[in-house]
């Protein structure tokens, strides 16, 4: 009798302990699965919004679809000179070649549609029939010392892809860059960041002192 309860309490404390590993099994499991969904959650949170204007849900469509949005990246080179703006003013920047800018350029044909013509006279009839990068603009040109700008040769720039933004019933169309090239003589003339960009259409009018960095991307949903 003695030997037949013992070997019901040891069958009993293996299931019990078999139970427990199991439980504690499924308990790290659960919290693995609750992590993944938590991680997918803030994925979705940190997705930027970007408002898309009407008549253009289905262009941003097609451009979701095509091959430009696998190649948006990539890295120019360009020689840093004095340019001279429509009214005049002096300020520091290098051109950029349209070839470097075709793609984005037909990223956005996709977009204006038959808008697209009106948006590029602008900058057009702006910018000399060029596109350029600004390292220094005219404002800040007038007060840096000119002595240290013996060394600024030329810089690299990394187009990240076209951006907009709107003010009122301005809207302006970029290609969002980035350059540390360029953000070490901005530093080294005592000048704050910027958002390095070039403009390819605008209209009416340009829009200045608003932020042209990442955020701005333009982004099918």
């Amino acid at each position: 009798m003695d030997l037949h309860i013992k070997k019901l309490v040891t069958t009993f404390c293996f299931l019990s302990i078999c139970l427990t590993a199991n439980a504690s099994t499924i308990a790290e499991q659960l919290v693995v699965i609750q992590q993944q969904q938590l991680e997918q959650e803030a994925e979705k949170d940190s997705s930027p919004d970007v408002t898309i204007r009407p008549g253009h849900a289905k262009a941003l469509k097609s451009l979701a679809n095509s091959d430009y949005q696998n190649d948006t990246h990539k890295v120019v080179i360009t020689k840093i000179r004095q340019l001279t703006d429509n009214q005049g003013n002096k300020y520091l920047g290098g051109i950029i070649s349209k070839a470097e800018l075709n793609k984005y350029l037909e990223q956005l044909k996709l977009i204006l549609g038959n808008d697209y013509k009106q948006y590029r006279q602008n900058q057009i009839a702006r910018d000399h029939n060029a596109f350029h990068v600004t390292l220094v603009s005219p404002p800040e040109f007038q007060n840096i010392n000119k002595t240290k700008l013996a060394g600024i040769k030329s810089i690299r720039v990394s187009l990240q892809g076209l951006g907009r933004v709107s003010q009122g019933d301005k809207t302006s169309y970029f290609v969002v860059a980035n350059s540390s090239d360029g953000d070490f003589y901005r530093d080294k003339l005592l000048l704050p960041k910027k958002d390095f960009h070039v403009t390819l259409a605008f209209d009416p009018s340009d829009i200045y002192g608003v932020k042209k960095d990442k955020s701005t991307l333009i982004k099918a949903k």
